[in-house]
């Protein structure tokens, strides 16, 4: 029972910081250490949780999927930096590509997850990163549409979320909005991007496991279910926020988190 409880708390705390700038792989392994729950290096159960958040994203994004693969849109509603259909997705492609160098360091990058003053560190860097949509930007491009080297920029700051305590939300969304895009183009392109990403991510943990047969399959259910819907009310978070409250209080949030582990984990 004490196991169930703890796969709840942790899948709810990945599907809702997955979407919100806030690292979900750094709460997952703070809390995880912090009450020593048994499967946290077990890369079954980051796969489950990981095809919890993709299927909530594919969901709440259904309408905008369609109409990118329907060619006869030629904007996104709300979103005209965005063209739709193949040249969205030669975007998202784009965004995807600089992942794949990290491939050879993702082992060295599993060994922080038990280091709890590395995490907090990377959650200080994370908030400041929240920080920098504060900076002088230059002016919404509200003329422009959203190109092959903004994609690529998008995803070369995506990279530095392979580190347990930056978010990928954040480095996508801010990397976004600094070059002079609106909150909407930010945030529709880091949920599109984030399916491929959480794809590959659930699919490398399932490929890479050899003991799934060690997981029962109660807690497998409960942490897909568990991060699922926690990520379903993250995106409806990530897209009522921003508009209302900006990045400072994400940022503050992220501060305190940090300064919480060092001191008490």
């Amino acid at each position: 029972m004490e196991t169930l409880i703890i796969t709840i708390l942790l899948s709810v705390l990945q599907g809702f910081f997955e979407f919100i700038p806030i690292s979900s792989s750094g709460q997952i392994a703070l809390v995880g250490n912090l009450l020593s729950f048994e499967y946290l290096n077990n890369l079954t159960f980051y796969a489950v949780v990981h095809f919890g958040s993709l299927v909530a994203v594919i969901w709440w994004t259904r309408g905008l999927l369609i109409k990118i693969i329907n060619s006869k849109y030629v904007y996104i509603k709300d979103t005209p930096a965005l063209p739709t259909g193949i040249k969205l997705v030669c975007l998202i492609v784009i965004a995807t590509i600089p992942l794949f160098f990290l491939l050879p360091i993702r082992s060295i990058v599993e060994t922080t997850l038990t280091n709890t003053d590395f995490i907090a560190s990377m959650l200080i860097l994370n908030g400041f990163i929240l920080l920098l949509i504060h900076c002088k930007c230059k002016k919404i491009k509200t003329d422009k549409m959203f190109g092959k080297t903004n994609a690529l920029v998008t995803g070369i700051s995506q990279t530095l979320a392979i580190l347990p305590g930056i978010s990928r939300m954040s480095t996508t969304t801010v990397s976004t909005l600094l070059m002079g895009f609106d909150k909407k183009t930010a945030i529709q392109f880091s949920l599109l991007l984030s399916i491929p990403t959480l794809f590959g991510a659930g699919v490398i943990a399932v490929v890479d496991s050899v003991i799934f047969n060690e997981i029962d399959i109660i807690i497998l259910i409960t942490a897909f279910t568990a991060s699922l819907f926690s990520s379903l009310v993250s995106i409806w978070v990530l897209e009522k926020s921003l508009n209302k409250i900006g990045m400072n209080v994400f940022a503050i949030l992220s501060f305190t988190i940090a300064l919480l582990a060092l001191f008490f984990v």
